[in-house]
């Protein structure tokens, strides 16, 4: 299992830029997602497109695990709306593996 760390406001701050050209009635699931690459050294870059424009947001944050990793958030699924109820100030821990994705807030 992967970990980074990430401040919520800066986590909102850059999905809310790179979530811009997300479709919202797409029929292809992947339009309404963001795709984060994470390299080593924790330069974090989200990015969305639909079939003529591409918008992304580079923000850096600690890679825990000091590996690259690539992985989508589908943005119908509420996580967005869900983050931005959390305080902005706090601190949140990413987990990813094959096949989830688990945020938690470090207390």
């Amino acid at each position: 299992m992967k970990k980074i760390q990430v401040n919520n406001k800066i986590l909102c701050d850059a999905i809310s830029i790179a979530s811009k050209f997300c479709s919202k009635k797409s029929t292809l699931p992947i339009l309404s997602s963001i795709k984060v690459d994470i390299t080593e050294n924790g330069e974090c870059t989200l990015s969305s497109f639909n079939s003529e424009n591409y918008i992304s947001k580079r923000i850096n944050i600690q890679n825990i695990s000091n590996e690259c990793m690539s992985f989508c958030i589908n943005l119908k699924n509420g996580l967005f709306a869900f983050l931005k109820t959390i305080s902005s100030d706090e601190l949140l821990s990413i987990d990813v593996d094959e096949q989830n994705i688990k945020i938690k807030l470090l207390l």
